[in-house]
């Protein structure tokens, strides 16, 4: 690596290309979770560039990475390269982003600065145009955005022009948005798993965008997210948020269609464009809303509205209390609610529930109430106890949250109850892609439910996040992220004396999470506790699928740290000569750190095989030749020719147990 800018120690570099200069904090370009700095480019030393470095524990948008840094101009700062580096603050490694220095100011300065108002024929000509056309190419690529505010916007030029999109992949999608700028059944969900949601997202976060910048004011001033959330689900959005401005006849139908809080009736690119063109108000399918002729009574409150009982129910799941087994709940949602569609929810929520249900009447199980609130709002996040998570969002909230233990008792429950694949089939339906979703949630319900080494929740961990560091405590710092870096860091922590094995539960999860090839014999071995020559066999096993992915290489550091490690695979021979064979032949092979050979060496299928055949066949005659014996000393006295008869077997018994120990010996040398 390249020295930094104050020679005191190598600057990290990105790929071998991106010089990232730690010294030289770019604060005018931070994000709310990530810190831009000065980098620069090694093959094109003119291009103007920065990195902005992901704070430690926040995991960044990995899904969208590669599609954003092939896409061409889209109206979004241009994303160079990604990936780990070495990170002097505080030790161990950062994933960081490399961006093209954006040429204009921005719009709204940093998070939570003054915002600029814009006259509304400036803000319609240079933001939402252009915004409106660049959201609509994100579209195509399947990519939304869920960073727009201004303070991540970008003006295209030095001396003005057009605004551009800022980064929108540091940070889980929505982390750093405020409340004012997320529909309400995001803004229900922690910021840590709101998901990569749907174009009309963005489309409500620009339309709050454009309020802030025509009023020079901030929407949500004065207002903390549950108070914005309550009085955007009772008065709407609008209201809530234009309410208290003076506003022009076309800046009110934008912002009506814009920030309507059903996502079907919202606004979206097609709609924005024609009133762009010639400021037509688009007119959508309205659903059918009708109030209940019946309230629902839940802690002494009176409930007409399906999603405001949801969201009463999921704060107070504790006290939710339904008598037999929820059908009255059920009688209710047909007979009064109206909509046939959300009282089959219910139902399916009953039947999801059947093992969650006792008897009589009593507090309901948080697995029921959780599935229960679901059918009621089909828009909310999973709700169960202190976790809220849309289904993309249930990755992420694990890894900014997974240091917490009572989190992570909440996320197995998550699991276990596979309450991701119940929401995804409430609002998905059928379609290949929820399907999907399905599956991967089953299986990883699965995964916790077997909760070995190479399971468990460290599994579902860095299955869904592809850009999580490996947390095991012997390479934590060193920001494993790839496969192939695995061996070179346990290579570098060998030098640190571990006296364990090196191998746990994450390094395992991580293995197998991140391996092409199926690791699951390897990982039933390394559970089988009672079989020491397994546990090896599986340890080797998985090290060896590392190896494999990041080429042949030595590590004689981490094989000299294996070698004590390996004696039940080398001692569970029976036949003496093969044991002392293999003790002979097992410096060597650790003095060449081939892990690959090594796994070989001690999975010699063939050659344990023979063992135990050998081993069997000798056990059999010896308990033919003892049964023998024990019939002579019983019987020999009273039939001397039937003692001859044995005694005639005893003596080829016991040839034949010579002759089978004479071809183990001839074998070992044929090995």
């Amino acid at each position: 690596m390249a020295p930094d800018a104050s020679g005191d120690a190598a600057a990290p570099v990105l790929n071998g290309r991106f010089e990232l200069v730690p010294g030289e904090p770019l604060r005018q370009l931070d994000s709310p979770s990530a810190r831009a700095f000065a980098a620069h480019d090694r093959r094109n030393p003119d291009r103007d560039v920065f990195a902005l470095v992901a704070g430690a524990g926040v995991p960044v948008r990995y899904a969208v990475l590669k599609t954003l840094k092939s896409l061409p101009e889209t109206g979004i700062l241009g994303l160079l390269d990604y990936g780990a580096v070495p990170w002097p603050e505080g030790g161990g490694h950062r994933f960081a982003l490399v961006y093209d220095h954006p040429l204009g100011w921005r719009l709204g300065g940093n998070a939570g600065g003054r915002i600029e108002p814009m006259p509304e024929d400036l803000l319609v000509n240079t933001l939402l145009a252009p915004l409106t056309e660049t959201l609509g190419r994100l579209a195509r690529h399947n990519v939304t955005h869920r960073a727009i505010r201004p303070d991540n916007l970008f003006r295209l030029e030095a001396g003005g022009g057009s605004v551009i999109l800022g980064d929108c992949a540091s940070a889980p999608a929505a982390f750093g948005q405020p409340p004012a700028y997320e529909p309400i059944e995001s803004l229900m969900a922690d910021r840590a798993g709101r998901g990569a949601g749907r174009p009309g997202d963005d489309i409500y976060a620009l339309g709050v965008t454009v309020l802030a910048l025509l009023t020079g004011a901030d929407p949500g001033a004065g207002r903390g997210a549950a108070e914005l959330l309550a009085e955007k689900m009772t008065r709407g959005s609008y209201h809530a948020l234009a309410g208290g401005h003076d506003l022009s006849p076309g800046m009110r139908e934008v912002l009506h269609g814009m920030l309507d809080d059903r996502p079907e009736a919202r606004w979206g690119v097609a709609e924005l464009a024609a009133w762009l063109t010639d400021r037509t108000v688009p007119h959508l399918a309205q659903p059918d809303r009708h109030r209940p002729e019946r309230s629902f009574v839940f802690n002494g409150l009176a409930f007409y509205d399906p999603r405001a009982l949801a969201t009463a129910m999921a704060g107070h799941w504790d006290n939710v209390v339904l008598d037999d087994g929820g059908h009255e709940f059920l009688t209710w949602a047909r007979q009064s609610l109206g909509d046939d569609v959300i009282a089959e929810r219910v139902l399916t929520a009953m039947e999801l529930s059947k093992r969650n249900l006792g008897g009589g009447r009593g507090a309901a199980h948080p697995a029921f109430v959780a599935r229960l609130c679901m059918a009621l709002d089909d828009q909310a996040p999973i709700r169960y106890k202190r976790v809220s998570a849309h289904a993309e969002g249930v990755g992420t909230l694990l890894a900014a949250s997974f240091a917490d233990q009572d989190f992570q008792r909440d996320m197995r429950d998550i699991f276990l109850e596979d309450l991701p694949g119940c929401r995804i089939r409430m609002t998905h339906g059928k379609g290949a892609r929820a399907g999907g979703m399905a599956r991967t949630f089953s299986r990883l319900a699965g995964l916790v439910k077997d909760g070995g080494i190479g399971s468990g929740i460290e599994r579902c961990l860095y299955e869904l996040n592809p850009a999580q560091h490996c947390l095991s405590p012997l390479i934590a710092e060193q920001g494993v992220i790839g496969l192939c870096d695995v061996l070179p860091a346990l290579e570098r922590a060998a030098a640190k004396g571990h006296r364990g094995p090196p191998m746990d539960r994450h390094l395992a999860a991580f293995v197998a999470a991140r391996a092409e090839t199926n690791t699951g014999d390897f990982v039933r071995a390394l559970n089988k506790t009672d079989a020491g020559e397994q546990v090896v066999t599986g340890l080797l096993g998985l090290l060896a699928v590392a190896d494999t992915e990041g080429g042949a290489r030595s590590f004689t550091r981490l094989a000299r740290w294996l070698e004590p490690h390996l004696a039940p695979a080398v001692d569970c021979f029976h036949h003496s000569k093969w044991r002392d064979a293999a003790r002979a032949e097992l410096p060597g092979l650790v003095a060449a750190g081939d892990i690959g050979a090594l796994y070989r060496f001690v999975a010699n299928g063939e050659a344990r095989r023979r063992d135990r055949d050998g081993y069997a066949a000798a056990r059999a005659r010896s308990a033919r030749i003892d049964k023998q014996i024990r019939y002579l000393s019983s019987a020999l006295s009273r039939d001397p020719g039937k003692a001859e008869e044995v005694g005639h077997g005893l003596a080829v018994g016991f040839s034949a147990v010579v002759f089978v120990g004479a071809i183990a010996v001839a074998a070992t040398f044929m090995l």
